[in-house]
Parts: structure tokens; C-alpha cells; sequence
């Protein structure tokens, strides 16, 4: 097919594409091509939509087909930062804790959203660290040593992750843990729940004890 084509702007572009001014009079829909959406106009010139080349799209056509982390590389390659804290909203939703942790590789992730999925994914020390930077007035994550973050550090000590969700290694077979480690223990109390409802033995004999008593 040949005729005119309409292009998206170069530099970092949203999640979706621009508003293209719609030809005048009715238009047929032929398909996609190529990376484009192909229609008619009312003169019989075939014009070319870009889709696989709009980097939003790319970024959500990803998401959609869960492959999160590649989703999260796209928008960093093409989308504008202000896009980034709306990506990651999809991606949650989507997603849940998978789409959680590929959102805290977007770059231009704000403070407000990384304590969000933070929370989420119950990493309580990085979520205190991102609201504790946002009360200080930064809207992303400073650069390493750039704040000191005391709050947090007295609470949970100085361990901080890399800044993509990454905690150091420990050493001597030391782990952190976290909601994964955890459920390794089935005999652990759940303090979510009320003692009455705990499904585990361990859990069961505590209240049995707490009765009698």
C-alpha cells in the first residue's frame, strides 16, 4: 500500500498516541500492516496509523499480554516520564504484586507511587524511605547518599536496596522475609486473622490454650 503516512513526534511520547485531525467524509477501515492501521479517505488515499511504533502503545499492548517486565522496558525506551505513574497503575491492576515489581523498574516513577507498590508488595523499609523523601520535598528517589533517610534508619537500621527493588545480599546464607519466605513456614501464626479462624495446627493449639485459660 502506498499514500501518506502520519507519525508520531520523535523524543518520549505518552501512553497513547497523539489526536490526528480526521479526514474529511467517511473512512474504510482495511487492517493493520505492517505496524500501521490502514484506512481509505473519502478521495480513495490509503492513510497509515503508526501502532507498533508508538512506544505507549508497545508499552500497554505488553502489559496486556502480562509481559510485564517488557512492558516497563518499552515505556522506559519511549515514554515520557509524567507516564510512567499511570503505566504503573495498569500494571497493578492487571498484574497484581508481578505488575507491582516490574513498575519499580519505570524511571520515572514518583515518590508517591513507589510508596504505593512498596506498600503493596509489603517492603515496609523502602516505603517508609519514599514517604520520608517525599516529606523532605523530593519527587523522585534521590541518587544514593544524597538523603539520609532517618526516620526509616532508626526504625529498620541503614539496609536500603539498590533502587530497583533488589535488598544487598546478607552473606552466611542469611535472608530477608519477605511475603515469598514466608509462606515456606506453614506452621507460623497468621496475625491477620482472628486466633479463632487460624487454619494452621500451630495456630489451632494457641487458641485451644487461650480458651482454657
Amino acid at each position: 500500500l502506498g499514500g501518506p503516512q502520519v507519525t508520531a513526534p520523535g523524543g518520549p511520547v505518552g501512553l497513547s498516541p497523539r489526536v490526528l485531525s480526521r479526514p474529511p467524509g467517511p473512512l474504510a477501515l482495511l487492517g493493520p500492516r505492517d505496524g500501521h492501521l490502514w484506512v481509505v479517505n473519502a478521495h480513495g488515499q490509503p492513510v497509515g496509523l503508526p501502532l507498533e511504533a508508538h512506544s505507549g502503545i508497545r508499552a500497554l499492548c505488553l502489559a496486556a499480554a502480562g509481559n510485564t517486565m517488557g512492558s516497563a522496558q518499552a515505556a522506559n525506551q519511549g515514554v515520557g516520564h509524567e507516564a510512567h505513574d499511570a503505566l504503573s497503575g495498569l500494571l497493578c491492576a492487571w498484574e497484581g504484586a508481578a505488575g507491582a515489581q516490574a513498575a519499580l523498574m519505570l524511571a520515572g516513577l514518583s515518590l508517591k507511587e513507589e510508596a504505593r507498590l512498596r506498600l503493596m508488595l509489603r517492603q515496609w523499609h523502602q516505603a517508609m524511605e519514599a514517604i520520608e523523601a517525599a516529606l523532605a520535598g523530593y519527587l523522585q528517589r534521590p541518587p544514593p547518599g544524597a538523603f539520609a533517610y532517618p526516620t526509616s534508619s532508626a526504625a529498620f537500621g541503614s539496609i536500603s536496596d539498590d533502587g530497583n527493588g533488589v535488598l544487598p545480599d546478607l552473606g552466611g546464607g542469611l535472608h530477608y522475609l519477605t511475603p515469598l519466605s514466608v509462606s515456606q513456614y506453614p506452621d507460623d501464626i497468621d496475625w491477620g486473622l482472628p486466633l479463632r479462624q487460624a487454619a494452621t495446627s500451630t495456630a489451632v493449639a494457641a487458641a485451644a490454650v487461650l480458651e482454657q485459660g
